[in-house]
């Protein structure tokens, strides 16, 4: 019996046929320092546990004010920054950054991953002071 048959038999086909592509989706965490530069911290899954503790001292030590997180679709993002007037975002995944429509942005580790291991830790400061660095440089021309 053909495969599509064996579906029918099941009443399955018409799942199976109706079935959209599920989104991928992130968390943003519209962030602003002292000085009122404007970013977006972005990851795959809401924090929990060690990591959401971690992700309270990150934005302690990169004296960051968070407003509510969102969840959105990812392919969303570029317009979700143009909208929060961000000049920077953090991809906090252990993958490439998604695009940000010629945002700066940051690369960086996952929170599991700073977890795991501390060096990654003094990998995502570099990172961030960089970047701090290259928005407070464009942001004074």
């Amino acid at each position: 019996m053909p495969s599509e048959a064996v579906l029918e038999v099941l009443e399955l086909l018409p799942v199976w046929r109706v079935r959209t592509p599920v989104a991928r989706m992130c968390w943003m965490w519209p962030v602003a320092s002292a000085d009122g530069c404007q970013g977006v911290l972005v990851l795959p899954e809401a924090p929990v546990g060690a990591a959401e503790r971690l992700f309270g001292n990150l934005l302690i030590a990169l004296e960051l004010q968070a407003e509510q997180p969102m969840e959105s679709p990812l392919s969303s993002l570029p317009d979700q920054l143009r909208q929060q007037g961000a000049m920077w975002f953090w991809w906090l995944a252990d993958s490439d950054a998604p695009d940000g429509a010629g945002i700066p942005h940051i690369a960086g580790p996952s929170l599991a991953a700073m977890l795991a291991d501390p060096a990654k830790k003094a990998q995502a400061w570099q990172s961030w002071c960089a970047v701090r660095l290259q928005i407070t440089e464009n942001t004074t021309n």
